[in-house]
This record gives C-alpha cells, sequence and structure tokens, in this order.
C-alpha cells in the first residue's frame, strides 16, 4: 500500500509540474523573447509527460508481477 500511495504522489506531482510548464509556455509565450526558452520548456512538459508515463507502466509491471 505504501508503494501505491508513493507512485500516485509521484504522478500527481509530476503531473501539477507538466500543467504548470505547459500552462507556461501557452500563456507566456509572448512575453518570452527567446524562442530557445519556448524549445526548452516544451522538452521540458514532453520530458516530464514522458517519465510520468514511464513510472507509471514501470510500477503497473511491478505490481503485476510481485503478486506471482
Amino acid at each position: 500500500m505504501t508503494y501505491l500511495s508513493l507512485r500516485w504522489r509521484i504522478q500527481i506531482v509530476m503531473c501539477v509540474i507538466s500543467l504548470g510548464l505547459l500552462a507556461t509556455v501557452v500563456y507566456g509565450a509572448d512575453s518570452l523573447p527567446v524562442p530557445m526558452k519556448e524549445t526548452t520548456i516544451g522538452l521540458l512538459v514532453c520530458g516530464a509527460f514522458l517519465i510520468s508515463i514511464l513510472i507509471g507502466m514501470a510500477w503497473h509491471w511491478h505490481s503485476i508481477h510481485r503478486q506471482d
């Protein structure tokens, strides 16, 4: 049960970070003078989503094989 709650905490934190960065890209794109900043933030958002998905898949795989 501790592992499940830890997994949910990690995913919630990653989703909050991803949504915050996504909101920065959507609403703050006009205020950023350098296009590289937008690219960097976009890559961070994509990376955060991918990390969240990979963590979810790893924990799901672990919980399936732990029952054996």
